[in-house]
């Protein structure tokens, strides 16, 4: 169970407790196993995440019960420096990367995946079925549907689960249907085959050329 922070808002030690506060009550629990700074991009993506004030919340909230895990997310265009940052620091347990078959060429979340590990920070994979139709301009828009299609999902979960490293994924379901099947494609997960990864990758190539940017505007 996990929230997010917002390093823009949510800045001094107040405001950041005041959120997780917000979130506990929303979500009707006492506490949650993961915290995120969200969406760390930019030039002061590293200044975000060296807020002494995010620590000290954080410290508390743990100490009181109240949160478990501290992780990070991005997936603007400087993510590899930003995240790589966050993992040597070890001062994080997660982070949470853009992980799909329309993306295999991008050697940077290989050496992301290879340096979490080598530091025991949990990997979450996001945007597995490769986002939403149309880009972000539509992520309200669950109706349009996403690029993969319905047969091959299990195998696009799969790639994602199949990368070492990666400890879990999240799929982003608009509807409580979706959420059932994604339920279930994750209980009959099975490594892929070799024939089906690179056929896999075939369609992420064609893919990757008809959803424009992938991980958002640099901010």
């Amino acid at each position: 169970l996990a929230t997010k922070l917002d390093p823009q808002s949510e800045r001094t030690r107040k405001e950041i407790l005041a959120s997780l506060e917000t979130s506990l009550r929303e979500l009707k629990t006492d506490y949650v196993d993961l915290i995120q700074v969200h969406d760390l991009g930019g030039e002061v993506g590293i200044q975000r995440i060296q807020n002494p004030e995010l620590f000290e919340a954080f410290r508390i909230a743990k100490r009181d019960g109240k949160a478990r895990f501290l992780g990070c997310t991005s997936h603007a265009g400087n993510r590899v420096e930003i995240l790589s940052y966050e993992i040597k620091s070890g001062k994080f347990d997660v982070i949470l990367v853009t992980v799909n078959n329309s993306t295999y060429e991008d050697t940077g979340t290989d050496k992301l995946l290879a340096l979490a590990k080598q530091h025991d920070v949990g990997v979450v994979a996001m945007k597995v079925y490769v986002g939403i139709k149309g880009g972000f301009r539509n992520h309200r828009k669950g109706s349009v549907g996403c690029p993969t299609a319905s047969k091959l999902l299990p195998h696009a979960m799969a790639y994602a689960l199949d990368l070492k490293g990666v400890s879990s994924a999240i799929v982003g379901p608009y509807t409580m249907a979706q959420a059932i099947e994604n339920v279930e494609l994750a209980k009959r997960y099975k490594p892929l085959t070799r024939d089906q990864r690179e056929a896999l990758l075939v369609r992420g190539k064609a893919l990757a050329k008809t959803i424009g940017p992938r991980y958002g505007p640099i901010t």
